[in-house]
């Protein structure tokens, strides 16, 4: 005879949902937000005099260590494996995480100074895309804390990555519901579960459907 159980699953958020949420998040408003900037700064070319739009990134992408943002494609987006820092919950409740979230632009300019510049203007506008659209009624991203800023420069390998800079920025990203202490299969390795029971009318309603191959 076939074994059934009740499986009542929680939230699960692991560190990639993380960084594949704030992916999503820049992706759909960080062009926006460049040229905003754009706009707000009137920015314009030195050697033409001609306004202009900071470009769009061309790629995002999620590494795991800091380091892989050497050559990267330019202007792009890397977000860097988030970790938990801190966690609210205990026996049979829900718990809260705040996770650590490292977002870089990658940039390129024609000297020194005008990588720096394209670096802080991404990071700017990056930091108010995070504090401003990174949350969610539901999911991993719930609000986002700035922690702090940098512009370094990226060591490159090539000639063609002169004047690589970076943008970086540090956010503590926090869930409402990462993990909780209770529920999940009541029955190990069953052949097949049953929907969790529900009571209407003062009754349990449970129903049992044959599992077929």
């Amino acid at each position: 005879m076939p074994t059934y159980g009740i499986n009542d699953h929680g939230p699960l958020v692991i560190a990639t949902d993380v960084d594949e949420a704030v992916i999503g998040v820049l992706k759909e408003w960080l062009p926006t937000y460049l040229r905003l900037l754009s706009e707000e700064r009137n920015l314009t070319d030195p050697a033409t005099g001609k306004s202009y739009v900071l470009p769009a990134p061309v790629s995002y992408s999620n590494y795991i260590n800091a380091d892989e943002i050497m050559d990267h494609p330019a202007p792009g987006v890397v977000v860097t494996t988030a970790k938990v820092i801190s966690t609210v919950g205990g026996a049979n409740s829900t718990y809260q995480a705040v996770w650590l979230v490292r977002v870089s632009a990658i940039v390129r300019g024609r000297s020194p100074v005008e990588s720096k510049k394209t670096a802080a203007l991404f990071e700017g506008a990056i930091r108010r895309c995070m504090t401003e659209k990174a949350r969610e009624n539901a999911g991993p991203l719930n609000n986002a804390h700035w922690v702090d800023c940098e512009v370094a420069p990226v060591a490159a390998g090539t000639r063609e990555g002169r004047y690589l800079a970076a943008g970086m920025g540090t956010y503590h990203v926090s869930t409402d519901a990462a993990v909780r202490s209770f529920g999940g299969p009541d029955v190990p390795d069953a052949d097949g579960y049953v929907p969790v029971a529900t009571v209407e009318n003062g009754g349990v309603d449970i129903t049992v459907v044959e599992k077929t191959e």
